[in-house]
């Protein structure tokens, strides 16, 4: 995903030299597929079990549901001037648009390796990663998340 993140960053910024918009497009709808499915796993899976698991955690869960919120909305913003007219002023916007993306998505990374996976470590059993693995493969293979066991 970071790749990917360097990679739009990349073309948007070179956007002097013409916009590849074939490949941008491509990025953004792989991101968008990826946040589908990585993002619900947080938010109706891994989120919930922590809350459930140490409920003094749920202060620093709020502010990274929120942040994907913001992003699913400008990934959604990206999509939309994609779909505009091109032109200098559609060009510029997706440039703002794109650096907004891109530097709440890495602090939003770092974020949640500092806080998620430390505080997952320390408070989920064995056998709630074993069922957090089960409902997470659950989810990807289309069953939707199944409530928490707690």
């Amino acid at each position: 995903m970071l790749a990917r993140i360097d990679e739009l960053e990349a073309v948007v910024r070179a956007r002097h030299d013409g916009l590849d918009e074939a490949l941008v497009r491509s990025i953004v709808a792989e991101i968008g597929r990826q946040f589908g499915t990585h993002m619900a796993a947080e938010d109706d899976v891994l989120f919930p079990a922590m809350a459930g698991a140490f409920p003094e955690a749920c202060g620093t869960l709020e502010p990274l549901s929120s942040d994907h919120g913001e992003l699913r909305a400008l990934l959604a913003e990206l999509s939309s001037t994609l779909a505009s007219p091109p032109g200098r002023v559609r060009n510029e916007r997706l440039g703002v648009v794109t650096r907004d993306f891109v530097d709440l998505l890495r602090l939003h990374i770092r974020r949640e390796e500092l806080v998620v996976f430390q505080v997952a470590c320390r408070v989920l059993t064995e056998r709630d990663v074993e069922e957090l693995a089960r409902r997470l493969r659950e989810q990807r293979e289309g069953g939707g998340a199944a409530p928490p066991s707690r």
